[in-house]
């Protein structure tokens, strides 16, 4: 690829798919798109200066090409298994490494990129510790080496005992076996920490990881974009029918099973009639029997319903109509969707763990509670719903941070910066 002059090319590398290769294997768009669309969309004022290729990590492979100016390649999804199938599969597994290795070089030859920008340390991506002679900035999002050791939080005796079980030994899936996995990718996570010496985070919580992990590193705060439905729902105000809204999926460490105790707690503080909508994959997880066992234990049937995979227009659309947005995880950084509900204004109630209180300050932006503290959480969703005026007033700030927070233009101009500057600090590191 012939480079202009004074060009700067970045080699993004992401396990998420972008919507021109989506096009290119046939599959259906990501309706209004993902972050890395969006980042990329915002990049494109920065042209003339950068250049961006994406590398994408995942299992359908593509051959490499270009779309408005953006190059794509294709590297081999690296998935550490178990069971039986993984038994046979791992007989190969010198075939992909080496595929992986290959199509990395080859991706590394035909874009001849100044700086490799990594989205996310907790894929299994240790061919990137191999990379020599390359300046390397990490992006972190989530941080297995630490949530990793969330797995079972929530689950007691026969509950945990049952999600436990729900692990097949032929195909090498389920909560047990998705643990070990996690331990491996923890591995390769912890050396990449300590291979890299870049880090963009957004929360105080993710530069202490990096501090303790590689205190020797840099770290350069950048926000991420919203998907466009969130910058443009507007959340109505309180509602007469009150409703809480959760985004949550089949692992415990997001809290659901401690949202529906608290639910369950509402009537003794005057709260009837409450309706949880929860939309996310829980139906047909291992997790799914024991929520609703907890669904019937505390007689919840004809309050709560579960939505399931939704998209983001739908999921905005729920958010706009909430009376309030509660995220019960044990363990978060910079939540997707606790930002989102900020940027629709609509209340937010969420645990004060990992990055959250960087994201909003106790009474001012939201409400924050101890993490698996249930009575907290139901006292805090009551006075939501009893104080309207909180409620609105907590929705103001809320979005007025987040539409600040998370301008395309500030974060694509403050992210060429952080590229130009890691440039010059990796020059002066090698002379």
């Amino acid at each position: 690829m012939l480079r202009a002059s004074g060009e700067l090319r970045v080699l993004w590398l992401t396990h998420v798919m972008p919507s021109p290769v989506r096009r290119k294997l046939g599959l259906p768009e990501l309706r209004s798109g993902g972050w890395v669309d969006a980042l990329r969309a915002a990049m494109v004022k920065h042209q003339g200066s950068i250049r961006i290729a994406v590398l994408v990590s995942c299992s359908t492979p593509f051959e490499a090409f270009e779309e408005d100016l953006c190059a794509f390649f294709w590297i081999p999804r690296s998935v550490s298994g178990f069971g039986l199938k993984s038994v046979v599969k791992s007989l190969f597994r010198s075939v992909r490494r080496a595929r992986e290795t290959s199509n990395f070089s080859d991706a590394l030859a035909t874009f001849d990129p100044d700086l490799i920008h990594v989205h996310g340390s907790e894929g299994a991506l240790s061919f990137v510790n191999e990379a020599e002679g390359i300046t390397i900035i990490l992006s972190i999002q989530g941080i297995v080496s630490v949530t990793r050791e969330y797995a079972f939080v929530g689950l007691r005796g026969r509950d945990l005992l049952r999600y436990l079980m729900d692990s097949s030994p032929v195909t090498g899936r389920g909560p047990g076996f998705s643990y070990l996995r996690l331990r491996i990718r923890a591995k390769d996570e912890i050396r990449t920490f300590r291979r890299c010496m870049f880090f963009i985070g957004r929360t105080g919580w993710d530069r202490a990881v990096q501090r303790v992990l590689n205190p020797q590193a840099e770290y350069f705060h950048c926000e991420e974009l919203l998907r466009i439905p969130f910058r443009d729902a507007l959340w109505k105000g309180p509602s007469s029918s009150p409703t809480i809204f959760c985004i949550s999926s089949g692992d415990s460490r997001k809290g659901l099973l401690l949202l529906l105790d608290s639910l369950s707690l509402l009537p003794a503080l005057g709260r009837k009639g409450i309706t949880l909508r929860v939309a996310g994959p829980i139906k047909g997880s291992p997790l799914w029997p024991i929520v609703r066992n907890r669904v019937q234990r505390n007689h919840l049937d004809d309050q709560v319903q579960f939505l399931g995979g939704i998209g983001p227009e739908e999921v905005a659309a729920e958010m706009v109509k909430a009376s309030v947005f509660v995220q019960p995880s044990y363990i978060e950084n910079s939540s997707n969707s606790v930002c989102e509900a900020m940027a629709v204004g609509v209340p937010v109630i969420a645990a004060h763990v990992g990055g959250i209180p960087s994201l909003l300050t106790h009474g001012s932006e939201g409400l924050l509670f101890s993490p698996g503290d249930r009575f907290s959480l139901a006292e805090m969703i009551s006075r939501v719903f009893a104080d309207p005026e909180l409620a609105t007033e907590l929705a103001r700030r809320a979005r007025a941070i987040a539409g600040e927070r998370h301008d395309p233009e500030s974060a694509a101009a403050k992210l060429a910066s952080i590229y130009s500057e890691v440039i010059a600090k990796a020059h002066d590191q090698h002379r």
